[in-house]
Order: C-alpha cells, then structure tokens, then sequence
C-alpha cells in the first residue's frame, strides 16, 4: 500500500504547479444541459422535479506526493557526457524505457507516466568553471532563476522540485550555463493527480482528473468507471452527487475499473450523478 499526501502547490523557481484543475470533457455536448445531474428530463430520483441546467464550476483537485526510494534517472559521466556551456538537454523521468543511455537506472524508478512533477536530489560534479543549472518542463520557456549554482572543482548538490511537461516522453530539460559539468539526478517522490472525477446521469465523465480514462452506464443506477491504473488494493468512495436523496456503493474490480451502483432511498436501482474518488 502507498503512502500518500496532499500538497496544494508545487512551486519551481519561478514555476508554480497549482492545484489540479478538473477538465468537462463531456459537459459540453451537444443538446445536453451543462449539468452533472441532468439529461435534458425530469430527475431519475422520481420526485418530479426537473434538475436546474445551470452551469456548474469546473471541481478543483489536489495533487497527491508519493515518496519514493532515491533512485537515479540520469548520470552524464555514464551516457552522454559533459554538458556544455549554454547546452540543454531532455531526460527521461517516468516509465521503463530510456534510461539506460542517460546514465540511469536500466527500467527507470517506477515513476508514472500521469506524474505532474517530481522530487530529485541533483549534483553538478566536475564542473571545469563556475556556473549555474536550470531545470524545466520540457518545450516550456526556460525560467530565469536557477536550481544549483557551479563551482569549479566543487561536486555540489541541490534538492529541487521541477514540474514535468505532459506528454513528454523526456518530460525534464536541464539546461547548463557555464563551465562543462557532469550532472546526476536522483528522484525521491513523484507527484500525481487523484484518482476522482464526476460522472452523469447518463454515464459519461462530466468533469476528472486526467487519471479518469472514461465512464458508463451499464444499466439502471449502474455505472462503470475507467482509470489509468490497477485499482484492485484501492479505496473506492462515491457519493450521489447534489445531495438528492438516495445512496450510492462501488467496489473495485481486479484490473482498472470501479463500478458504481446507486439507488433511491427505497432501494430501487436509481440513475444518479455521482462524485467518486479512489485511494491507494
């Protein structure tokens, strides 16, 4: 089991990875009110109530930290040598691949690939004059303020926090200015987003994070949710959303879904909005 903990903010020189902001992918489509809880009808709850089609807020989430055993992604003194006067280079941070070439752990650190950012422990070793290192989001616009500052002859170390660029297969650029210098990277905690979104009444993601894949309706009050990952040891929560009277349950099958079942305060199978989130 994880351990895990909350962190509103991620801040990288003059970077700052804030709090997670849901995306409706689905809440804009066509003919269909931009409402979690309606479908164009008179609420499923049976009380003959037509639920408002107000627009809703898009949800924020929080970032999840996940410390992990310092493990070493990259090593210039074994695979791709000096990094030179005002030369950037890309890395490898998450997945299995890559590594190898970069001086890193062959099969990387277990980071995952959905990690917004990361911890690391950097050294700058045999820099041949002084200098600075900046690290960055990779195809981002470099920051101004550095992550380590060189000396020549000195093997120094920092402890930043650099965000990661979405996509990227080599998500971190380290750029040096100044003298050659070998750079080592070791990571000690990655940071992801939760495991939670909003699905509607008809079944489809109205708003989540980027680690909810989809959703569906299987029948009356049932609903499947798909994540980015194995959820089997996890803790599903789902909560009908709106506080309309009835309830909700999920469990966790052995392989990436959740399903959901929700039902009217009698216990009648139900469609409902609901908010579901998972922990591990």
């Amino acid at each position: 089991m994880k351990a895990w903990f909350r962190l509103g903010s991620i801040v990288v020189g003059t970077i700052t990875a804030a709090a997670l902001t849901f995306s409706a992918a689905s809440a804009a489509t066509p003919g269909t009110p931009d409402d979690p809880s309606s479908s164009g009808h008179a609420s499923a709850a049976g009380v003959g109530q037509v639920i408002p089609m107000t627009p809703r807020p898009p949800l924020v989430s929080e970032a999840l930290f996940v410390p992990v055993t310092p493990c070493r992604i990259a090593d210039t003194r074994k695979g791709g040598g000096f990094m030179a006067n005002n030369a950037s280079r890309a890395f490898y941070v998450t997945g299995t691949t890559g590594f190898a070439p970069q001086g890193g752990k062959s099969g990387g650190c277990r980071i995952p690939t959905g990690a917004t950012g990361v911890t690391a422990n950097v050294t700058a070793a045999g820099t041949v004059s002084d200098g600075y290192l900046t690290g960055y989001p990779t195809g981002s616009i470099a920051p101004i303020t550095n992550f380590i500052t060189t000396h020549r002859n000195f093997n120094l170390t920092a402890n930043p926090t650099f965000a990661l660029a979405a996509g990227n297969a080599r998500p971190l650029t380290i750029a040096n200015h100044g003298g050659n210098t070998h750079v080592v990277v070791d990571v000690t905690g990655y940071y992801i987003p939760q495991l939670e979104g909003l699905v509607n009444i008809a079944g489809a993601t109205y708003a989540g994070t980027s680690r909810m894949l989809g959703a569906t309706q299987l029948g009356t009050g049932s609903y499947r949710v798909q994540w980015d990952t194995d959820v089997a040891n996890c803790a599903p929560m789902v909560t009908v959303y709106g506080g309309l009277p009835g309830y909700a349950t999920s469990q966790n099958l052995n392989t990436v879904y959740t399903i959901i079942r929700t039902y009217s305060p009698a216990g009648t199978p139900t469609d409902f909005a609901t908010q579901v989130s998972v922990s591990c």
